[in-house]
């Protein structure tokens, strides 16, 4: 009977302990766990969160870690009473609709709530074909996983990647604390579009030119003797030509040439009219005058 009390008791003090203990451990669970610098994560909601106070009762939450790349959409959700600004390569945005941006280029987000502006956490937006970014540095706290260019593995450190060839980039990594994966699907490429022009020398041509192979670049400018002009397959009138080319990854080139005055077709049938014409009056005017009668 004493044994058994001693039991009962036993389990009532193991019961007692794990009923405090349980909601500290659940309370530790729960807590955003650390990253790096001001990052840390949500696991509930699955997100980062980056405070703007030292008591840690106001954050800015984002699905981006501070210094990565994506194609995709990123949210940026502040808490109540928490104002940001917002700049996409340097101009500040007058809003986001829903908290979600993606049009590709270098954000940074501002916290201005305080004395001073404070810069929060920075992120870059990328398009699936581009020719912005040559290399990623991960975050810290993140390292690279696996990563193939043209389906073909690549080298990398652990996390650095250098994306200076051109093709189709799957890479993976983790965030080492979370274990939780990313991907980045990127198509590089940095050559821009190129024109032939087999009738231009030196900067000069004698005749038409033909620009027929700048259909394929997705938006072409032309100037004729500094006037912007419609675009065409073949440039035929005299004069300076300037034409930029730009293709989807936004590369561009540009070209310069002079058309000089030549004949064509068109001109030595205008100049046998004119000849013929002449010989036509001389002839007419001699026989007038050997025909001439005197009265």
């Amino acid at each position: 009977v004493h044994n058994m009390k001693k039991l009962c008791l036993l389990i009532v003090v193991l019961v007692f302990m794990c009923a405090v203990a349980m909601p500290v451990f659940a309370t530790q669970a729960d807590m955003p766990l650390h990253i790096a610098g001001n990052t840390y994560y949500d696991s509930i909601e699955k997100s980062f969160l980056y405070y703007v106070n030292a008591t840690a009762s106001q954050a800015v939450r984002s699905n981006v870690a501070d210094g990565m790349i994506t194609e995709q959409a990123v949210s940026v959700k502040a808490d109540t009473g928490v104002t940001l600004e917002v700049y996409l390569n340097g101009e500040r945005l007058q809003s986001i609709s829903g908290g979600t941006v993606q049009t590709p280029g270098e954000y940074v987000v501002m916290y201005v709530g305080g004395t001073v502006s404070e810069r929060l956490f920075s992120f870059t937006i990328v398009p699936k074909l581009c020719n912005s970014v040559t290399s990623y540095a991960l975050p810290a706290g993140f390292e690279f996983t696996e990563a193939t260019l043209n389906e073909e593995p690549i080298s990398f450190e652990k996390n650095y990647i250098k994306l200076t060839q051109e093709g189709e980039y799957n890479i993976h990594y983790r965030c080492m604390k979370t274990n939780v994966p990313y991907q980045l699907l990127l198509k590089t490429d940095f050559t821009g579009p190129v024109l032939s022009l087999e009738n231009v020398k030196d900067g000069k041509a004698q005749g038409p030119v033909d620009i027929s192979e700048a259909k394929n670049a997705a938006h072409i400018t032309i100037y004729h003797d500094g006037e912007k002009i419609g675009k065409k397959d073949v440039l035929t009138e005299s004069g300076e030509y300037f034409i930029e080319l730009a293709d989807e990854a936004g590369n561009k080139t540009t070209y310069s040439f002079t058309i000089l005055i030549y004949f064509d077709g068109n001109s030595w049938l205008f100049f046998l009219l004119i000849i013929s014409s002449c010989v036509g009056i001389i002839i007419y005017l001699v026989h007038s005058r050997k025909h001439l009668r005197v009265r």
